[in-house]
């Protein structure tokens, strides 16, 4: 076996297994991160919805606008 001296400090660690004594513990739970990746989820899926709503709503409207807009017209290219 090679002189210990010989050796770098990488080699004489590489050669070495130490075990690990009991488990690793986690420095934050699983739990609440996923009830706040819910709660995100929900809360961007919501606003999206109330987003698309609104849309809508101005859409209708404008829609309503337009079509008084050509009848007006279309009453006053009949005179």
């Amino acid at each position: 076996m090679p002189d210990q001296a010989a050796q770098s400090p990488g080699e004489s660690r590489s050669q070495a297994f130490v075990a690990v004594e009991g488990a690793v513990a986690e420095d934050i739970a699983g739990g609440p991160l996923m009830l706040g990746a819910y709660i995100t989820i929900w809360v961007l899926l919501l606003a999206y919805v109330f987003r698309l709503a609104r849309m809508s709503d101005h859409t209708q409207r404008e829609i309503e606008r337009l079509a008084k807009l050509l009848a007006r017209n279309d009453s006053k290219s009949e005179q």
